[in-house]
């Protein structure tokens, strides 16, 4: 057993993005959802702040990728409240993560970089401590990243072993 003391866990108040105005049941938790997605859609991120949460993101093993226990560094890009409703440190955590890999995305389009069939967003590195790492597919040549994301150690190309356009939709 350890001597450390952990602080409670945070209890939070209510559903993430509740207002007193959301209507009952389903209909509450698309409010909740369309709220959520007008806040991502506001959020944007300059090349030099995206390689700075990138680099955080590898910084902290444990973050997943999401960077909960890092409240002040989320809120620097995510507000505390949105529409008058309290955005938990989770939530803002997860609409960070979103809008980091719709820069990504972005950016790759940007650059056009050929050769990519898609993105595996949760893959942890090889070696320990694991980290979090952002893997994009290609099949046939390698494409190349642009500048901004080529150094970054969280940005992985894998090489898909099967044709994309052979491959079967799942019914």
């Amino acid at each position: 057993m350890s001597d450390k003391i952990l602080p409670p866990l945070k209890q939070a108040t209510g559903p993430a993005f509740a207002h007193p105005q959301d209507r009952p049941g389903m209909a509450g938790w698309r409010d909740r959802s369309n709220r959520k997605r007008r806040l991502q859609a506001t959020l944007q991120l300059n090349d030099t702040e995206l390689v700075e949460v990138l680099h955080k993101m590898w910084e902290d093993p444990d973050a997943q990728g999401k960077l909960s226990n890092h409240p002040e560094f989320v809120h620097r890009f995510v507000p505390t409240t949105f529409e008058n409703t309290n955005v938990h440190l989770e939530e803002a955590a997860r609409v960070l993560h979103d809008c980091v890999k719709k820069e990504i995305i972005q950016c790759l389009r940007r650059f056009g970089a050929p050769g990519l069939t898609g993105i595996l967003s949760h893959r942890y590195s090889t070696r320990y401590p694991k980290r979090f790492q952002f893997c994009f597919m290609w099949y046939g040549n390698k494409p190349t990243l642009p500048p901004l994301l080529a150094e970054l150690p969280n940005i992985v190309l894998c090489e898909d072993k099967v044709d994309p356009a052979s491959k079967k939709p799942e019914i």
